[in-house]
């Protein structure tokens, strides 16, 4: 089992990371992957911060962009 903790964390950060690196490029592609981060760790405050940042920034989406951050603020 803790290897699988590992995994999942690791997962997590290379979502995450990935993310960054392609917003600007394909947006709803990053943000495929920041929604496959959080399904791993619903309250990873760096998705939850890149989620926010694609959907107002990117896609327009600021409705969603605000309750990506309501939630990172309450996490």
């Amino acid at each position: 089992a803790r290897s699988e903790v590992r995994l999942a964390h690791s997962d997590v950060y290379s979502a995450v990371g990935g993310a960054a690196a392609a917003t600007t490029v394909v947006p709803k592609s990053a943000l495929s992957d920041v929604e496959r981060a959080l399904a791993l760790d619903p309250e990873h405050s760096d998705a939850l911060q890149q989620s926010a940042h694609i959907l107002s920034e990117h896609l327009g989406r600021e409705a969603e962009a605000v309750a990506a951050l309501d939630k990172l603020v309450r996490a």
